[in-house]
C-alpha cells in the first residue's frame, strides 16, 4: 500500500477568509514517489497528539514563512519576515511526535530551519544582514533553474541519494541554520559558508534537510527527484513495520 504522508502548508488570506497553501510540486512529487499526500489545515485549534499522527507514515515539512524567533530565544530583528502562529504550533508539535516514533522527515527550506529550531538549534534572522560575504540566496530565475552550487559531504545520506559530489540548487530564503542542534548533522554546504542540507547523525533514521525547494527541480533534474523517492521510500518501510 502507499504510505500516507502528512505535508505541512502555508498560511494564506484571502477575500474568502484564512486558509492552508501548499505549492503543487511538494503534492506532485511525492506521489510520482508512490505516496499519498495529505495536506495538514492550519487552525488555532489544538489537534495533534498522538493519536492524530499515528494515522501518517511520513512527514512533509514544506517552506514558506519565517519561523518566530521566540521559538530559538531570539527577539525580532528588522529584516524578520512574516510568521504564522498556527504554523510555528502546528510544527514544534509534530516534529517531536515524529522523531518518537522514528518517522521519515523530508524538510524543505522553512521546513529545515523549524526542524532544527524545534531540535534545539538557532537560525540567521537575515543572512544578508548577519553573515558576511554572503552569496545571493534569493534568485530572481525560474523555480527549476539552479543559481549556486553545493559541497555535499562524502558518505552523507544525501551524498548516498544525490550520488553527486555537488550539485546546483535554486535559492529562495532570506534566514539560514546558524547553530545546528544536536542529534543532527550538515550535510551539504554553498560555498560562502551557508548550511544547505542537514540529516539525523542515526543513521537507521530518516531524517532530511534541504534548505533549497527540490519541489521546483524534480520535474527536470533527475538528483532532486531521487529526494522525494528516497523520502517515500522510507515511509514505505515504516508502514511494512
Amino acid at each position: 500500500m502507499r504510505p500516507r504522508i502528512a505535508v505541512t502548508g502555508t498560511s494564506m488570506e484571502t477575500k474568502y477568509g484564512s486558509g492552508t497553501y501548499i505549492n503543487k510540486g511538494y503534492i506532485d512529487g511525492v506521489i510520482k514517489a508512490g505516496g499519498i499526500p495529505i495536506v495538514l489545515p492550519l487552525t488555532e485549534l489544538k489537534v495533534i497528539d498522538e493519536e492524530w499522527i499515528e494515522q501518517y507514515d511520513g512527514l512533509l515539512l514544506s517552506g514558506g514563512e519565517d519561523v518566530n524567533p521566540l521559538r530559538y530565544k531570539q527577539s525580532p530583528q528588522l529584516k524578520q519576515g512574516r510568521i504564522s502562529p498556527e504554523r510555528d504550533e502546528l510544527e514544534c508539535t509534530l516534529i517531536p511526535l515524529a522523531i518518537k516514533r522514528n518517522m521519515p522527515i523530508f524538510a524543505i527550506c522553512r521546513g529545515v530551519q523549524v526542524l532544527n529550531v524545534v531540535c534545539g538549534g538557532t537560525l540567521y534572522q537575515d543572512i544578508v544582514s548577519q553573515v558576511p560575504n554572503v552569496l545571493k540566496h534569493s534568485q530572481n530565475a525560474p523555480r527549476w533553474y539552479g543559481t549556486h552550487a553545493i559541497e555535499i559531504v562524502k558518505d552523507s545520506k544525501l551524498h548516498a541519494i544525490c550520488k553527486q559530489p555537488s550539485i546546483v540548487v535554486n535559492s529562495y530564503h532570506h534566514q539560514a541554520i546558524d547553530v545546528l542542534a544536536e542529534g543532527l548533522t550538515i550535510s551539504a554546504k554553498s560555498e560562502d559558508g551557508i548550511i544547505e542540507a542537514i540529516e539525523s547523525t542515526d543513521d537507521k533514521v530518516f531524517i532530511v534537510g534541504v534548505q533549497w525547494h527540490p519541489e521546483g527541480m524534480w520535474q527536470k533534474e533527475k538528483e532532486q527527484f531521487a529526494l522525494f523517492e528516497a523520502f517515500v521510500a522510507a515511509c514505505k518501510q515504516t508502514k511494512l513495520n
